[in-house]
């Protein structure tokens, strides 16, 4: 089962932690399923990156919902600046374990290892900004 996990598949256990355990108010996430024991940096594509920091307050992200998709939409669009943002990396070997990943030191652990490609599984545990289990 574990195998064929998709990054999908992780989205109910996050609302629920989100909605249950979640208390640092609104913020921005970028969920990553990590299928070994590191995770490659260029998985966090230049986009999502950019976004998460303009999000965490480099100039606010605005986003309009699209009007497809069955059921009622909350709202048509949203604007966040300021808050927290986060790369949320979640392991296959232990799939109800997420890992909050401060963008800013995120990007400082990048800078400070430049020529390592990846993040090992005990570096994450060492800077996340918070575990939760689902």
């Amino acid at each position: 089962m574990k195998r064929n996990l998709l990054e999908k598949d992780l989205y109910g256990n996050f609302g629920k932690i989100i909605r249950d355990k979640w208390k640092e108010g609104s913020s921005a996430f970028e969920l990553k399923l990590v299928r070994g024991n590191t995770f490659n940096f260029n998985l966090l594509e230049e986009h999502q990156e950019r976004a998460l920091k303009m999000a965490g307050g480099q100039g606010g992200v605005y986003y309009k919902i699209a009007d497809v998709g069955m059921g009622a939409k909350p709202f048509d669009c949203f604007f966040i600046n300021k808050v927290g943002a986060y790369v949320v990396l979640v392991f296959i070997k232990n799939p109800n374990i997420f890992y909050f990943i401060d963008i800013y030191d995120y990007i400082k652990f990048k800078g400070l290892n430049p020529l390592n490609k990846s993040i090992s599984f005990s570096e994450v545990e060492e800077i996340s900004h918070q575990k939760y289990t689902q």
